[in-house]
């Protein structure tokens, strides 16, 4: 097979960039060798920014896919600087982007080339439970007279390089890795705002910041904020004012707009937001409505929890915006936390503005500690290493549940309590550092390694790592991996540990002969099952690691069997040999039961040694008496024997 290869079928030419052809992703020629003819490229990976796993998966299995480039395959090939980098394949794109030479298109050609492919191509992702979330100018192709496509979106996280000009109100609030797999109303919203610019001509946004942006957008509603003063056909406002309705329900679904007359003559009943006879001040600024309120409070949570512990913002919903419903359901889901002022590190207070946010705009993300987000951000957040402190108070307060349960109707709520309370079990299983970062590759399962141990290698699966590790160990010797929680927390996501393991996994993470005997059973295991070949510089590293650990063996006899099997089961490099031999748990434990009856024969003969000791000056004594006696009776015999001679 050739090397270099992606899953053994695509070529990827990293000297070749190829400009604009990745929606701002790096993209790169790239064969399909099966069939030379197919136009295909590869677009690069981010380290820290996962591809997303789950639609990646959808589409690969799903049939060719009409006007966008699917994924079609996924996987290492070396990158531009030489190094093993991660890439998606997808096919080329059929022309330059429209950011190309932006230009006013007629409404006809907007119809037919852009907005009709780009509905059947959004009908077939929803059909598969997928969105797209990157739909913007740089990433939107088409040939001369060709129809638009829509490029790819799986190499990274939902939505990280979409701008406030495409974004829905509730996910440009978020930082660009908080915004999450949204739903397809999102892409329908997107669809709307490029057909008003391809209409125009121009971005009716260029000279704002993201943040005036989205200040516009809150001030005056999405589809006026972009329209208001531009000269658009009264067919084309009709259908984008229902593309860009600020309730995802009340936007038309793709395959409404697959017949813009229908989608045209589609009304939904919507209130403008109500607006207050009065202002209340937050944040030095004047607000009017709910969702204004609700960014304030989320933008200066010191300022809103004074507010609302105060009752401020209640008096301010009856009195001036006259909305005593909305008053009644904020104190009901905000009243215990108003309450709990003795909550550690201030978790009541973030919890009581999380839910009062919830209240105030249901459509709004979640707010926490400063940070706004949308739950499904969390896996990607955490493979960014963004915010782990707050994200970590999140999920120990299964706070994600308590804000599904404060906007009822707007999600699946057991779903996030069943996913919290499955993320606060593995947080307050041990250490919590290396938890966060089992959780990061436990959600990211395209997510590489990041150990400084496999560096450069692009290492995602375990069968992966072993060999990583191998070239590791025999170009020099590696350090001890305790502190490794990018290693450690990849295995245990990769190896989806039990109690058991997970238990030695963290009760051992501060000892590295402890961890070297770990690691050999687990490795060992993955070796045996993926049928890897020996790894003797690896097995050699890990034995050196526990001997310390093995010399403590109080069994002599085992230790010096050990020590003299050791090269031969090194130079097999079989970890699960070398494993059974240096951590047998059955010899362990017979060791372990006969030690207290040697220890105390041990005792025993130390006693009677001292007993001995501690009696010799007294034994000399006897001895000495003895012997005066002795001698002093055979003086005696011996005179008598003399006088009996004499007299004889």
């Amino acid at each position: 097979m050739e090397q270099g290869l992606i899953n053994g079928r695509w070529r990827v030419d990293a000297a070749r960039r190829l400009a604009r052809a990745g929606g701002g992703l790096p993209a790169f020629a790239a064969a399909d060798i099966t069939d030379p003819a197919r136009a295909v490229i590869a677009v690069q990976i981010a380290r820290r920014a996962p591809p997303r796993a789950a639609a990646i998966e959808r589409l690969m299995a799903a049939p060719a896919l009409a006007s966008v480039l699917g994924p079609l395959d996924i996987g290492t090939a070396p990158g531009p600087d030489g190094a093993q980098a991660g890439f998606v394949i997808c096919p080329a794109p059929p022309g330059p982007d429209l950011a190309a030479e932006l230009r006013a298109w007629p409404e006809p050609k907007l119809i037919e080339r852009v907005l009709k492919p780009l509905a059947l191509a959004l009908d077939t992702l929803r059909s598969l439970g997928v969105t797209h979330r990157a739909i913007r100018l740089d990433n939107v192709f088409a040939a001369a007279d060709g129809p638009a496509v829509l490029g790819c979106a799986w190499a990274e996280p939902p939505g990280l390089r979409q701008t406030a000009l495409f974004e829905p109100p509730g996910s440009a609030v978020c930082a660009p890795i908080a915004r999450g797999e949204g739903r397809g109303a999102d892409d329908v919203y997107a669809l709307g705002v490029l057909l008003i610019v391809l209409a125009l001509g121009r971005d009716p946004f260029a000279a704002m910041s993201e943040d005036d942006i989205l200040r516009r957008k809150l001030a005056l509603g999405s589809h006026a904020a972009l329209t208001d003063g531009q000269r658009l056909s009264p067919a084309l406002l009709e259908l984008t004012r229902g593309m860009l309705a600020e309730d995802p329900e009340h936007r038309p679904p793709p395959a409404l707009l697959r017949d813009p007359i229908a989608a045209r003559a589609r009304r939904v009943a919507t209130r403008p937001p109500r607006r207050a006879h009065a202002p209340i001040v937050l944040g030095n600024v004047q607000i009017w409505h709910t969702g204004e309120l609700a960014l304030a409070c989320a933008a200066n949570p010191a300022e809103a929890i004074a507010r609302l512990r105060g009752g401020e913002i209640d008096s301010w919903l009856r009195r001036a915006l006259g909305d005593s419903a909305l008053a009644v359901r904020l104190d009901e889901a905000t009243a215990l936390r108003r309450e709990d002022r003795n909550a550690e590190a201030g978790i009541a207070d973030a919890l009581l503005l999380m839910q009062a946010v919830a209240v105030l705009d249901p459509l709004a993300p979640m707010c926490w500690r400063g940070l706004l987000l949308w739950p499904d951000a969390i896996g990607a957040m955490l493979a960014a290493g963004s915010h782990d402190e707050a994200l970590a108070d999140l999920l120990m307060q299964e706070a994600a549940g308590a804000w599904a349960g404060a906007r009822p109707g707007q999600g699946d709520a057991v779903m996030l309590r069943i996913e919290g309370r499955q993320h606060r079990a593995i947080l307050r299983a041990g250490d919590q550092a290396l938890a966060m970062r089992r959780l990061a590759y436990s959600l990211n399962p395209l997510l590489p390694c990041a150990s400084e141990l496999v560096h450069p290698h692009w290492v995602a699966t375990v069968t992966e790592l072993l060999p990583a590790l191998e070239q590791r160990a025999a170009r020099a010797a590696p350090p001890p991996p305790p502190d490794d929680r990018e290693l450690l927390g990849f295995l245990a996501a990769r190896l989806d540990l039990g109690a058991d393991d997970t238990a030695r996994l963290e009760a051992s993470g501060a000892a590295a002969p402890a961890m070297g005997l770990l690691l050999l059973g687990l490795l060992g295991r993955a070796q045996d099952r993926a049928h890897l070949a020996a790894m003797p510089a690896l097995a050699g590293w890990l034995a050196r690691l526990a001997a310390p650990q093995v010399n403590q063996w109080p069994n002599l006899r085992r230790r010096a069997q050990a020590e003299s099997m050791l090269p031969d089961l090194i130079r097999q490099g079989r970890l699960t040999g070398l494993a059974k031999l240096l951590d047998n748990p059955d010899d362990t434990a017979r060791d372990s039961a006969q030690l207290p009856r040697v220890r105390r024969a041990v005792r025993q003969i130390d006693d009677e040694i001292a007993s001995l000791r501690a009696g010799r000056p007294a034994r000399a004594r006897r001895a000495g008496q003895l012997g005066r006696n002795t001698a002093a009776a055979l003086g005696v015999a011996a005179l008598a024997v003399s006088v009996a001679a004499a007299l004889w």
